[in-house]
């Protein structure tokens, strides 16, 4: 449908329209919206805008589409260093700059098969914002019953300095890989219990509905609310899990980002008008 002409304030002068520089719009909201939609379109963003927490269990669990895998560069994992009773992990470039530094644990690395099962708490206060930020990658890789035993994990956090009490603070899946045959199906995946209420939400990841095959499949979550500290329970030596950073972002991610900032700008504009 054309505008009304008295709404083309481009053609139409001051005088003949009665509009002052003052009082004038020079773009309709319901113009501008459109138009940054379109704009994040042809930058091609991916991801959706909000992810789905995890807050119910799921068997199995969900893989995303569309399923982006996790390509070289998108993850910076911490180097890590044993220490007396557990172990340091240090981030450094090109992590984001709120992941730039080293966090403390306490227990065994829960990855590979020469480190033991068992608890292992970490720490993320000495990070630079005194938590570990939201958009961190959580990993879990290879949790099935290829080997025999009970593959689980089950994960716990804290947030002490947030003003509100820790919720569901993982995402449901953002990506899978399949190092098999590269195409990952639901029989493929471990499934997860959800339990608890704030702030004391449990998440315990279980491998052991995958019987009919010896699938290698990495999950990839992200969580979506700070943490202090987060224990981790790994039931078998034959599954892992690992947290990594996220990289700097690429101009283009970065624009999208500025761009996601003006959409919420401009819908509160277009509600309060």
């Amino acid at each position: 449908m054309n505008a009304p002409l008295s709404s083309l304030h481009l053609f139409t002068s001051p005088a003949l329209s009665g509009d002052t520089p003052i009082n004038r719009k020079e773009m309709p909201v319901s113009k501008t919206l459109p138009c940054l939609v379109a704009l994040i379109a042809v930058l091609g963003m991916c991801v959706s805008i909000q992810a789905q927490p995890l807050a119910a269990s799921i068997d199995p669990l969900p893989i995303p589409s569309p399923n982006p895998g996790i390509p070289p560069g998108s993850v910076v994992n911490p180097v890590l260093a044993t220490v007396s009773g557990g172990f340091t992990g240090t981030w450094s470039s090109p992590a984001a700059p709120d992941w730039i530094g080293t966090f403390t644990a306490t227990g065994p690395i829960p990855a590979g098969t020469t480190s033991p099962s068992g608890t292992t708490v970490y720490d993320f206060t000495s990070l630079p914002t005194g938590v570990l930020p939201v958009g961190s990658i959580f990993r879990i890789g290879d949790l099935d019953m290829g080997a025999g035993a009970l593959e689980q994990f089950i994960l716990t956090g804290t947030c002490t300095s947030c003003s509100s009490a820790l919720g569901f603070f993982l995402d449901e899946p953002y990506a899978v890989v399949d190092s098999l045959d590269g195409i990952p199906t639901p029989a493929e995946m471990p499934g997860v219990t959800v339990s608890g209420v704030a702030p004391s939400i449990t998440y315990l990841f279980d491998g052991s509905g995958i019987t009919g095959s010896n699938p290698v499949i990495t999950v990839a979550m992200k969580n979506n609310q700070p943490l202090t500290t987060l224990a981790v329970t790994r039931v078998s030596t034959f599954a892992n899990f690992s947290i990594a950073a996220p990289p700097i972002p690429e101009p283009a991610s970065a624009a999208l980002m500025g761009i996601g900032s003006l959409l919420v700008l401009v819908r509160r504009r277009a509600a309060s008008d």
